[in-house]
């Protein structure tokens, strides 16, 4: 196998050439392909060269429209206003807002770590506790009651197999 190509922590560098000799081939290479595939395709409808007259009035007007509101916005910055009201109706809501918000989702989290608590620990216990007795006892009791008297059943067939030996 010999060594590896690459380090196991490579240089965080963008003139690593053995990783951007690849891309770069890739890149020619993709480039080159359309520009051939373009060239020897012929379109199927001859495209039209020149937009129509309401699609560059409609250009020039969005154009126009922005230049006009971006010196708008301009002049409004020099314009001085008188400050507004700190406390306010409005701006007073907006810390009734957030308290409210953070408390009933800290209450809601908290009731939900105790639900997630108890029962957890309501599972261990029934666990530990009763359902593991039984299922620990199951095993013995079903070995034990299983015990059905084939005793008989060996030995007679032992005594047939010796008597047969004896005969023979």
């Amino acid at each position: 196998m010999g060594q590896p190509r690459f380090q196991p922590m490579p240089p965080i560098n963008e003139n690593y050439n053995t990783a951007t000799n690849p891309i770069i081939r890739l890149a020619a290479g993709s480039i080159i392909a359309g520009l051939l595939i373009s060239l020897n395709t012929t379109p199927m409808k001859t495209p039209q060269m020149t937009m129509p007259h309401h699609m560059k009035l409609s250009a020039l007007i969005m154009t126009i429209m922005g230049l006009t509101l971006a010196l708008e916005l301009i002049t409004m910055t020099n314009k001085s206003t008188k400050p507004s009201k700190t406390h306010t109706f409005s701006n007073l809501l907006m810390y009734f807002n957030t308290l409210i918000h953070r408390s009933l989702t800290l209450l809601n989290l908290k009731f939900s770590q105790n639900t997630a608590t108890h029962l957890t620990d309501l599972i261990w216990y029934e666990n530990i506790g009763p359902k593991w007795m039984t299922k620990s006892q199951t095993n013995p009791i079903t070995t034990m009651s299983s015990q059905k008297g084939l005793i008989k059943i060996y030995l007679t067939s032992f005594l047939l197999s010796i008597t047969m030996l004896l005969l023979t």
